[in-house]
């Protein structure tokens, strides 16, 4: 199986990807796992000015079929200097190497704060020495995001609730909505700080949200700020849900309409076929993908790409379902886009 750029079939390319059921529970809000948010040092990374946007293979690396993975880290020292860099030394060509190198010293973090300390970020480049000389990246990685994430676990609420209430106005008129938002812990006794990412258009379901949040705390906070972001949805009984069927790669990517571009990843090397869970969370946030019966390193770079996909769907849509899940059947061949 080969996947080349689909032709965009436009809304009727969503009958495919979702289904509508009727809900049986009794009017609910739901408050979803809290996960960590990507960190501050990953969200503002940037290219200085002046520097390539795009790292190019290096010609006589393709011309030699040279192509691999190049695993690198850079740390951070100032906002307006580059990073120090170290790459994984391996088998391939140095050439490979000294491109990664030279791209990532163009990159700057403007939001680095002295009183952090360095800020670590890791990050993997893939060659492919196919037509396109395509080079794939996953996203940078914090390592700080490795003692943050732990501490996740303790957060909880001091009155012992586990969710928001219902507004008895809203469940009387019918009223529902999905909710993301961003929680900043500053400290083991203090209440987060409230962003959010995306809402309904509902004030009284935001006032218990907010109310809810405000009973948060994280009493094995370590120092240092903490993102978490949480899910809330307001579900009626007996109304219509719009989920998502479970569907194979070239159907989401015909109903795509936000797909990063180009890309070329050889699934036949990923172990496959193989299945992915994907929690939708677009366009607010990159997709929740974890693999499913068999993990593979090398579908990192595939995982990392399919979280950034966006389907057609109006604002509407997109609200209604927001943060459902479906099994994602990835085959065997190539994609090419």
């Amino acid at each position: 199986m080969k996947l080349v750029s689909p032709v965009h079939a436009g809304l009727r390319s969503l009958s495919c990807v979702f289904v509508i059921l009727a809900c049986i529970a009794a009017d609910k809000a739901f408050a979803d796992d809290i996960v960590l948010a990507p960190s501050a040092a990953s969200d503002c990374l940037t290219r200085a000015h002046g520097a390539e946007e795009k790292l190019v293979y290096p010609k006589a690396a393709f011309e030699n079929k040279d192509g691999g993975v190049v695993k690198a880290k850079m740390v951070f020292h100032a906002a307006d200097k580059g990073p120090r860099i170290s790459i994984e030394r391996n088998e391939l060509n140095s050439d490979l190497d000294d491109a990664v190198k030279e791209y990532l010293e163009g990159y700057r973090l403007p939001c680095f704060n002295e009183k952090d300390g360095p800020v670590s970020l890791r990050q993997d480049y893939v060659f492919t020495p196919n037509d396109g000389r395509k080079v794939m990246s996953t996203s940078p990685e914090d390592e700080a995001d490795d003692a943050r994430k732990p501490q996740l676990t303790c957060i909880k609420s001091i009155d012992d609730w586990d969710k928001p209430y219902f507004p008895e106005a809203e469940s009387r008129e019918g009223a529902e909505g999905n909710f993301y938002v961003e929680l900043s812990f500053s400290g083991a006794d203090t209440p987060p700080d409230l962003k959010w990412i995306a809402a309904a258009n509902n004030k009284a379901f935001r006032r218990a949200i907010e109310f809810y949040a405000g009973k948060l705390r994280m009493p094995c906070h370590e120092g240092g700020p903490v993102r978490a972001r949480m899910l809330f949805k307001f579900m009626q009984p007996d109304g219509e849900k719009l989920m998502f069927r479970n569907m194979g790669l070239r159907d989401f990517l015909i109903a795509g309409s936000k797909i990063p571009r180009p890309v070329f990843f050889d699934l036949n090397k990923m172990a496959c076929p193989f299945d992915l869970r994907v929690t939708y969370m677009q366009p607010y946030a990159p997709n929740v993908v974890s693999e499913l019966e068999t993990t593979n390193a090398s579908r990192k770079p595939l995982i990392d790409w399919i979280s950034n996909i966006g389907l057609a769907f109006s604002e509407t849509q997109a609200n209604r379902v927001l943060g459902d899940s479906f099994n994602l059947s990835i085959p065997c061949g190539s994609v090419s886009l």
